[in-house]
């Protein structure tokens, strides 16, 4: 934990949600720009959730979560998917909770993450980033 406290400069204010427009082969890039807009404001947990028609991704910054990027609902699947396979998850597998790690090269940190697949009762799954600090 004292990585975290050595290395926190706090959140860039104000923090603007981020709108990203997904075409239908680029999950890849959204997924990148919405990691990359929670990173860019130092969070240290992004929280992927469908809520409201869209899905939703807050970061925990300075002790709270924030909207940082929305990208639209008929890619929330493919998006999940995504970062199951960057996790080294199953994609097939929606009924337990899954855990593994991914090394990134997304912004000019290079940082590593802990995922977390939770399975929803309605819909699609959750997904939780937490930051593994670089000590």
């Amino acid at each position: 934990m004292a990585c975290y406290t050595k290395n926190f400069k706090g959140p860039k204010w104000p923090i603007k949600p981020l709108k990203i427009k997904v075409d239908d082969d680029q999950n890849v890039v959204a997924t990148t720009k919405a990691i990359n807009a929670g990173l860019k404001h130092n969070a240290i947990a992004l929280h992927f959730v469908v809520r409201n028609g869209a899905m939703e991704v807050y970061g925990y910054i300075g002790g709270q979560w924030h909207f940082v990027a929305e990208l639209p609902f008929r890619a929330s699947s493919a998006i999940v998917n995504r970062l199951k396979i960057m996790g080294n998850l199953s994609i097939a597998e929606r009924q337990r909770i899954q855990i593994g790690t991914i090394d990134l090269n997304v912004s000019i940190r290079h940082p590593a993450f802990r995922i977390v697949a939770i399975p929803a009762n309605v819909g699609i799954e959750e997904v939780y980033l937490s930051v593994i600090p670089e000590c």
